[in-house]
């Protein structure tokens, strides 16, 4: 019963970790970050991600001990939707480093599968 609690709990935060760096980069994506704030997003977002790469490895281990277990699928979705946003990151980034001296209205709306 523990186990499954332990679970759960980490499932659920790894969820809401997930959102919380998505809405990040989404601020960052559309330039919204309050000038005073920039680097404590940053700081905060490269926190986050250490965090999900923790509980990522963690619910790895669960899984190579547990490989039939039926929440894998949960797993799978929420460990691909960390690296499509570390792909757009990425993407985000280098778009920024690019067009550093071209100016576009970057206040455009992206979504990230869910």
């Amino acid at each position: 019963m523990g186990c499954g609690e332990f679970f759960h709990d980490k499932l659920d935060e790894l969820g809401i970790l997930l959102k919380e760096y998505e809405k990040t980069l989404d601020l960052i994506c559309r330039e919204k970050l309050p000038e005073g704030k920039k680097t404590e997003y940053e700081l905060n977002n490269e926190e986050r991600k250490e965090q999900i790469r923790v509980l990522l490895s963690e619910l790895n281990k669960f899984f190579e001990e547990h490989p039939n277990d039926n929440r894998f699928d949960r797993f799978k979705k929420l460990n691909e939707k960390f690296q499509y946003l570390l792909i757009e990151e990425s993407n985000v980034l280098n778009e920024g480093k690019e067009e550093k001296g071209v100016v576009e209205d970057k206040r455009e709306v992206r979504f990230f599968p869910t």
